[in-house]
């Protein structure tokens, strides 16, 4: 008869925590879509990033049938997740995650807004930065 193999499932809380405090942000966010008890372990460990950039194009004044897309850039251990939405959108999500978790900080916060009416380019480099509810 061979040895019962260890189930993810059957491991105590604070061992799931240990392996979940190792995991990159995509491997997290992959882990929390799983199931309730696997969403409540990555909800109790914080969430450290690397890198988060939010870089804007402001469109042509001239331009009012196209929308241009807007980036949120995510960088963690070595993985890199980056997905285009409109402005509007792209701010949106950037002030809910937040607001919305207090545990979520970020090493490197770069916000970039290219604006053509103004003929320039702006870049704001915050350093080190952290979420803060409270």
């Amino acid at each position: 008869m061979s040895k019962p193999q260890p189930i993810w499932q059957h491991l105590p809380f604070h061992l799931k925590e240990d392996v979940v405090s190792y995991l990159d942000f995509k491997s997290k966010c992959s882990l929390r879509i799983c199931s309730k008890d696997d969403q409540k372990v990555v909800d109790s460990r914080p969430i450290t990033i690397d890198y988060f950039g939010l870089n804007l194009t402001e469109r042509p004044v001239d331009d009012v049938h196209e929308e241009t897309p807007a980036e949120i850039v995510l960088r963690d251990k070595n993985v890199t997740m980056s997905r285009f939405f409109t402005p509007h959108l792209a701010t949106e999500y950037f002030i809910r995650i937040f607001k919305l978790d207090e545990k979520f900080k970020v090493n490197t916060l770069k916000i970039h807004v290219r604006n053509y009416n103004r003929h320039g380019n702006h870049s704001v480099n915050v350093g080190n930065f952290w979420a803060d509810a409270g």
